[in-house]
């Protein structure tokens, strides 16, 4: 697992800034869309990245599906990408600046980095990418972000209870996605900041409910421990001694109906004696 301190948030503006990329990206683009698209017959101008063809699309207010002449074009797209990694930069250097806080780390150095290699993106910027002055601006509010960032609010963390899990580089691509995929399958039921806090070390308040019932109607506590058991397996958190297992349990997630659950001890125990799987968690897991 990474350390926080050879974390970049920045490293996806660096790949990008390496030199003029805006051909390969469009290459890239319209290749995607030839073998994704399912469309045969489209006109493509590989220069500017922009592919004309006739096609079906959704229309929000007549409420229904329509065929006309589409444009799709790479500065949109890319436009999009970049607000994207925009938002994930932010999000990483909350992560990092807040992790350091919680381990009392000093985050002096670390901010002095990210600010020296803004300071160089964003001169690149504006030599590589002119024709695309989003991804100049975006860098700048990225400085503006980091100069204006509010560190009175940092605290250390106040439990050891939840799973300090997913390094940082994972977690931007992988927390939200998880709690998607559980939720949507009907397996829990919680917000995402308190997701989030039981993955990243952070407090949690109301839990995570466990809404997959056993055989006897409650909440089947083998399935979360299956859950938790494949998550080490597959190095999303760390392995743990069994006693903090047990109050991790307790402390992350309720029944159904938001109560604490019981008897976790002996029900680990029970379940250490058998040999349990769960389609549903192994394909949201190959989904990660």
């Amino acid at each position: 697992m990474e350390t926080n301190k050879n974390i970049n948030s920045l490293s996806y503006f660096q790949n990008l800034l390496e030199s003029n990329k805006s051909q390969i990206l469009i290459q890239l683009f319209i290749s995607d869309f030839v073998k994704n698209s399912g469309e045969t017959i489209f006109e493509i101008d590989n220069l500017k990245g922009v592919i004309k063809y006739y096609g079906q699309y959704y229309d929000d207010e007549k409420g229904a599906g329509l065929s006309d002449n589409i444009t799709y074009d790479f500065y949109n797209y890319f436009q999009n990408v970049i607000e994207s990694e925009t938002q994930k930069s932010k999000y990483l250097f909350n992560s990092i600046i807040h992790r350091l806080s919680f381990n009392g780390q000093p985050s002096n150095e670390y901010i002095l980095l990210q600010k020296t290699i803004l300071t160089n993106l964003k001169s690149k910027a504006e030599n590589y990418y002119s024709t695309y002055p989003f991804v100049s601006s975006k860098l700048k509010e990225l400085s503006s972000f980091i100069e204006n960032f509010d560190y009175s609010n940092l605290k250390k963390c106040s439990n050891s209870y939840s799973w300090d899990c997913f390094n940082e580089m994972d977690k931007i691509n992988l927390i939200s996605n998880f709690y998607n995929l559980l939720k949507n399958n009907k397996i829990i039921n919680s917000s995402l900041g308190e997701f989030t806090n039981a993955f990243t070390n952070g407090d949690v308040t109301n839990g995570i409910k466990w809404l997959v019932n056993g055989k006897n109607k409650e909440t089947s506590k083998f399935s979360i421990f299956y859950l938790i058991d494949q998550l080490q397996t597959q190095n999303f958190i760390e392995d743990i001694n069994s006693n903090d297992y047990n109050k991790k349990i307790e402390y992350v997630f309720r029944d159904k109906d938001g109560e604490i659950l019981k008897n976790i001890r002996q029900s680990k125990s029970d379940f250490l004696k058998g040999s349990y799987s769960y389609t549903i968690i192994d394909t949201i897991l190959s989904q990660l």
